[in-house]
């Protein structure tokens, strides 16, 4: 099932789609990193916007990164198709899905490249649960 089918979530479902503590998604929330809202979750929607800063906290990437992605991805959250790649080494740069990653790698050397979908379809197996 598509999570944007389905009701809005609670923050405490929200903490659980992203793999993160309750404590840890509230001071996203109240840091900026994240905005509670009752839209449907597309391509940067909060559930998954919140399963890409778990997974970039987990892999490593610093705060400061962490709110570069979140700023990056809310700016252009009308145009994202979800397929995106995130690319994070300092600075944050979205890179089309079908651009092939040897040009984001060797172009920027990232530390972390992370493609957008995967936080959907992990949000939504979980979600589906």
């Amino acid at each position: 099932m598509d999570i944007s089918e389905q009701r809005p979530l609670t923050l405490p479902q929200v903490a659980a789609a992203a793999e993160v503590e309750y404590a840890t998604l509230h001071s996203w929330l109240k840091r900026g990193l994240l905005v509670a809202s009752l839209q449907t979750s597309t391509g940067s929607g909060m559930p998954n916007l919140a399963r890409v800063l778990a997974d970039l906290r987990r892999a490593g990437v610093d705060f400061e990164s962490l709110e570069k992605a979140s700023r990056e991805l809310h700016k252009r959250r009308e145009t994202l198709s979800g397929e995106e790649i995130l690319a994070v080494n300092g600075r944050v740069d979205l890179f089309e899905a079908d651009q092939p990653i040897e040009d984001l790698l060797q172009e920027r050397e990232p530390a972390v490249a992370y493609r957008l979908s995967w936080a959907r379809e992990a949000v939504e197996s979980i979600v589906e649960t």
